[in-house]
């Protein structure tokens, strides 16, 4: 019988960075996750915060698209988002930020998944 667990699978970031043009996270492969998956989005240091969050997924590894309803807006100095994703079917994802204003530093950005082992 399978176990399902629930296991901190990605960070995405290692140590800060500083976001003040469009970003791209690394792409990690999503392929083995059970149904839903989680990412969480850490910042702080923010001036002028205008930007949007997206979570992009991809069957090839190349081309991306974001999730419509995955879009949230940062306007905060510091802050924290958390996306819940439920069944994709990708393969691959990355979160994406486009900047119309300002600065922020990422501080973190982890995912985390269920899966059957």
């Amino acid at each position: 019988m399978a176990v399902l667990d629930i296991i901190l699978l990605k960070e995405l970031i290692t140590s800060p960075v500083t976001v003040n043009s469009n970003y791209e996270s690394e792409v990690i492969d999503i392929s083995f996750t059970e149904n839903d998956f989680s990412v969480q989005v850490v910042y702080e240091g923010g001036i002028n915060v205008d930007m949007e969050v997206f979570i992009a997924v991809s069957n090839d590894k190349v081309n991306f698209s974001r999730i419509p309803l995955s879009a949230q807006s940062i306007e905060d100095e510091n802050g924290s988002i958390v996306f819940d994703v439920a069944s994709s079917g990708a393969v691959y994802m990355r979160v994406e930020i486009e900047v119309t204003d300002g600065s922020i530093d990422l501080q973190n950005i982890s995912y985390r998944a269920k899966r059957r082992h």
